[in-house]
């Protein structure tokens, strides 16, 4: 029993350091090791960060006062030839953001948008290697030597897609990005009239957006009854009032009648 074990774990090593299983072994590692890295608090470690940048801050200030006399004929070149470097520096940031505003669009398409990206590819890279780690054992052998490892590379990673989205579907609520909303964002919403007013005066209106009501100051020129239908037109943000105009008088402006 003990040297079966023993089989099976060298069996378990050779598939998984071989190709095609091997790309997304590595895939896999890369996530553990971030993920291993933001436990121990390197990822996020502002606060560590900024005891050592307090004391860097000081060292370097002090050797920056002592070599100042002997750097100020060399800075002009030295500006140009960092400034160079900081114009690659940001072309390859640039270009690391459009790799990943891609990927970010691939997953889109393939409906993996419910988590956040890290999460996501772990997710993927992770069901990957489980399907072509049963790929290379189970199809690869039944198949010619490169067509059937490239079979097994493309294919796991499409078996991988449908058990990402499941596992990361239930995440969508918990990540859900809350979306301030304007007052303008307002503008050319009906509403109900709650509590009437006589012209020039303020009145109050109720606007139902998704399941909550929400309760507006407004103006009109015209007088407001109670439960009128009402459309904001208008945002006052010195007053915070809003404008509008009665419903009925919007629909026949609109129509165009010949008797107004």
């Amino acid at each position: 029993m003990f040297f079966e074990g023993i089989s099976f774990v060298d069996e378990f090593l050779a598939i998984a350091t071989s190709f095609p299983t091997a790309v997304y072994a590595a895939l896999l590692l890369m996530s553990m090791i971030y993920w291993l890295i933001g436990m121990i608090g390197f990822v996020d470690g502002d606060a560590g960060l900024d005891g050592a940048g307090a004391k860097i801050d000081g060292a370097a200030d002090g050797a920056l006062e002592a070599a100042s006399a002997k750097i100020d004929g060399a800075a002009d070149g030295a500006l140009e030839a960092a400034s160079a470097k900081v114009d690659g520096a940001a072309e390859a940031v640039e270009g690391a953001g459009g790799v990943l505003a891609s990927v970010a669009s691939i997953l889109g398409l393939l409906r993996l948008r419910n988590a956040p990206l890290t999460i996501t590819l772990t997710a993927l890279w992770l069901f990957a290697f489980a399907s072509s780690f049963l790929g290379a054992r189970y199809v690869a052998p039944l198949l010619p030597g490169l067509l059937g490892q490239l079979l097994v590379l493309v294919g796991a990673f499409f078996v991988a897609v449908p058990f990402a989205s499941l596992v990361t579907r239930p995440l969508a609520g918990v990540f859900a990005k809350n979306v301030g909303r304007s007052k303008r964002d307002l503008l050319g919403r009906s509403a109900r009239v709650r509590i009437a007013a006589e012209p020039g005066e303020r009145a109050q209106v109720r606007v139902r957006i998704g399941g909550d009501d929400l309760l507006l100051r407004v103006r009109a020129e015209t007088a407001l009854t109670k439960n009128t239908e009402v459309l904001l037109v208008d945002y006052d943000a010195e007053t915070d009032t809003f404008v509008v105009e009665a419903m009925s008088e919007v629909l026949d402006a609109g129509s165009g009648d010949p008797q107004r």
